[in-house]
């Protein structure tokens, strides 16, 4: 799938493994003439994965052209079924010419072309208007929303660790510390910035010099910190507009 990662030892220094982490994005066509929908879908996709690339089309046609091309590479399609020229059941038949196995998502307003669908092999037939959590368990099913880790060596051992693991993480006399939900600590040499890229998408956020932090353990937000359930995690002005966005944002996402 797209979002599978392809990691490798960058190189290596006071036994800290820098890790060269390059994900191939997610990549997504959303097939619809009615631009508000497709709009809409569109936002939905790029809160459930950020780094998700989209391909919107008005026409069946422009879809398949770019497909039998190979100018375009998805990993899904959402593929509206009411459509003014070519439908997406006739779209979705031609397309299957072209690639037998892609993910087709059929949206629709009714439900009257289940059968249809059925026959083209689909991934999913969702009604509209669709919703955040049915596009979620959709992209959930096919693998989309495969956890991310942090890699690092320390001392002649490798870790991995999931982002959703991670409280938060410290920084202090050439040391990260990371501070895991279960109450342990790992540590390895280093400084933070060696992490950014592969912390980079995620609910992991820099809000200081010497701290990141879990978006997703955050209880609480005052001026200056973050507050975890033990722990008051400092915010330095450097980062404060752009942590605050971040975690407005998160919270919406939280609230739907």
């Amino acid at each position: 799938m797209g979002g599978s990662a392809v990691i490798m030892p960058k190189y290596k220094k006071r036994g800290v493994m820098h890790i060269m982490y390059t994900a191939k994005p997610f990549a997504v066509a959303i097939c619809d003439d009615a631009v508000q929908d497709a709009k809409i879908l569109e936002k939905i996709i790029k809160q459930i994965i950020t780094e998700c690339r989209i391909v919107k089309y008005t026409r069946g046609d422009q879809l398949l052209k770019d497909l039998k091309d190979q100018a375009c590479q998805y990993d899904a399609v959402f593929l509206a079924i009411c459509m003014k020229e070519k439908n997406g059941i006739e779209t979705g038949e031609e397309l299957r010419k072209i690639d037998e196995k892609l993910p087709i998502i059929f949206t629709s307003v009714s439900d009257e072309f289940y059968r249809e669908a059925f026959d083209l092999y689909a991934f999913q037939y969702l009604l509209k208007p669709v919703t955040y959590m049915k596009v979620k368990a959709v992209l959930d099913r096919m693998g989309a929303l495969e956890e991310p880790s942090v890699y690092f060596r320390y001392r002649a051992r490798i870790y991995t660790v999931k982002h959703s693991e991670i409280k938060y993480i410290s920084s202090s006399l050439h040391t990260v510390n990371f501070h895991l939900i279960n109450g342990n600590t790992l540590h390895c040499r280093g400084k933070l910035g060696d992490f950014e890229e592969q912390l980079q998408g995620s609910s992991i956020i820099r809000c200081h010099q010497s701290f990141f932090v879990n978006l997703n353990s955050i209880i609480g937000m005052k001026s200056s910190n973050f507050i975890l359930d033990d722990t008051a995690i400092p915010i330095s002005r450097t980062y404060v507009k752009n942590v605050q966005s971040r975690y407005l944002e998160h919270l919406k996402k939280e609230n739907r």
